[in-house]
């Protein structure tokens, strides 16, 4: 699903994770060399902004508040971060990818996990 927004929205827009927390402001869009299509962001996070990680937007959402994703603040600030002053390459993006993914599957057994004990009545 392409995001409908502009990197000039994004810049310096605030991040939001799963649960409405608020993450950080975004530092850097980046955006795919052959489809032009937005697929990465940074965000600053940490106290006074010490550190910068990278979110895909693949599953990130846009409206008036800011950007949201579906990943959790925690999992955001575990994620891989790397030197932001220079492009991403292949290799950097395929690590974010799994990383993201990894996690997003993780989480997603866990719920079901929760959905099913609970609906397990012994």
């Amino acid at each position: 699903m392409a995001l409908n927004v502009t990197a000039t929205q994004l810049n310096q827009a605030v991040m939001w994770a799963a649960g409405q927390r608020k993450v950080g402001r975004i530092h850097q869009v980046y955006a795919d060399n052959l489809t032009q299509e937005l697929s990465f962001v940074s965000v600053i996070i940490g106290t006074f902004g010490s550190r910068e990680t990278y979110v895909p937007l693949h599953e990130a959402t846009w409206a008036e508040h800011g950007l949201s994703v579906p990943y959790s603040k925690q999992t955001i600030k575990q994620a891989p971060s790397a030197d932001a002053d220079r492009a991403l390459d292949a290799e950097d993006e395929q690590l974010i990818y799994d990383y993201y993914a990894a996690t997003h599957d993780a989480t997603s057994d866990e719920a079901s996990e929760k959905t099913t004990e609970e609906s397990d009545p012994h």
